[in-house]
């Protein structure tokens, strides 16, 4: 179970969060946990965890909140964070009006990549982790299955971001996936990937944001909202590949 957050998440974060290396309120440092050889040779079946709808979404420009801190100090950083609130609103609004879902979208993907790898994949669509007794870990003992691992992916944030003050808007995806073994329940792969802006962080898979999705202004980006969705689609399917082939 992951934290349900939506797009005042950007404010809840702190202006700070943003302007420094959009970590999004995440550890600056990943940790990394690649697929052992003997494991990958073990795995035949893999039972994929439902694939939640991204809970932190949101249009953010870097450069303008960058900008508005430092001319602006602490009060033109506060205007920005208020313009990144109700941009990211107006964004999440259009996408739930038109009843996107990314995250069933991201499952599908998952799923193909990894049948086209040489995986038997299931999907668990009604399974989730739940929270450890510590309330900050995830806890799987309660997840039964006949298949050989456990894959849980789920998202950090999403939306679009303009990097650098003049820059356009892009499409930006954070996700994280972690592999168990269905038995113990011991992790055997854990992999943050960063796509259309570098988190700064070590061990973090990053992607180029691919295709036409470019937008010069937010009411450029609002004015093709269905296309920026395809966007986000088109470019997670490319995490998909990733993740597939490190775990194939």
């Amino acid at each position: 179970m992951h934290a349900k957050w939506n797009w005042m998440s950007w404010r809840r974060c702190g202006l700070a969060a943003l302007a420094v290396l959009m970590t999004a309120c995440a550890t600056p440092v990943a940790h990394q946990q690649e697929l052992a050889a003997s494991e990958r040779a073990r795995i035949r079946k893999v039972a994929l965890l439902r694939v939640a709808e991204p809970q932190r979404m949101g249009v953010v420009d870097l450069g303008a909140i960058k900008g508005g801190g430092l001319a602006g100090g602490l009060i033109g950083a506060a205007i920005m964070g208020n313009v990144t609130d109700k941009r990211s609103k107006e964004f999440v609004d259009a996408i739930k009006t038109r009843k996107i879902r990314l995250g069933v979208a991201l499952a599908e993907s998952i799923q193909k990549e990894l049948r086209g790898a040489g995986y038997t994949v299931k999907y668990l669509a009604t399974e989730n982790p739940k929270f450890a007794p510590d309330g900050k870990s995830d806890d799987y003992s309660h997840i039964q299955t006949d298949a050989d691992a456990i894959l849980n992916v789920w998202y950090d944030t999403t939306g679009y971001v303009a990097p650098a003050m003049g820059e356009e808007y892009r499409p930006w995806l954070n996700l994280k996936a972690r592999l168990l073994d269905a038995r113990t329940k011991q992790v055997l792969y854990y992999q943050e990937f960063s796509l259309g802006m570098p988190r700064k962080a070590e061990r973090v898979d990053h992607l180029e944001a691919e295709g036409p999705y470019r937008y010069g202004s937010f009411d450029a980006l609002m004015a093709k909202v269905d296309e920026a969705a395809e966007g986000l689609r088109k470019n997670q399917e490319r995490v998909a590949l990733r993740l597939a082939q490190q775990i194939r």
